[in-house]
This record gives C-alpha cells, structure tokens and sequence, in this order.
C-alpha cells in the first residue's frame, strides 16, 4: 500500500502546482508569466514538505529535504505540462 501512496504522492503534487498556477493567472491578470514557474516551484515546495510532515509515507523520501526537493521538481514539472 505504501508504494501506491508513493506513485500517488508526486502526480498529486504536479496537479495542484498546475492548478494554482492557473487560479494565479486568473485572478492575477497583470502578473508576469515568466513568474508561474516560480509559483509553481515554491507551491510544490509548500505542499511536499507538508505533506511529508503531516502524513508519514506518502511522499516517498527519508528526510524533509528529499521531500522538498521532491516538491520543486514537481512545481516545475507542473509548467511542463501546460
């Protein structure tokens, strides 16, 4: 069950980055879209770290700094698919 929530856990994170990425372009008219990869970056960054803190295995890292690098790959991640 724990390597389920670990291929789970890195999508999930990509899908919420995109998603707030798109809320911020929305509400935010005048911002600058070259500022969306680093919403992306540090929302994934938010996100992992908390969720490696408050649910113990589902984001697949030994450490919190393994966690947040996890996050930023996948906020970045997140800009590639748009």
């Amino acid at each position: 069950m724990n390597d389920i929530l670990g291929f789970v856990a890195v999508p999930a994170v990509t899908v919420l980055c995109m998603l707030i990425a798109q809320g911020a372009k929305v509400l935010f008219k005048r911002m600058d879209t070259s500022a969306i990869p680093i919403l992306c970056a540090i929302c994934g960054l938010v996100l992992a770290t908390a969720a490696y803190v408050t649910i113990p295995g589902f984001i697949p890292a030994d450490n919190w700094l393994v966690a947040s690098a996890i996050g930023v790959v996948s906020g970045f991640a997140a800009t590639g698919v748009h």
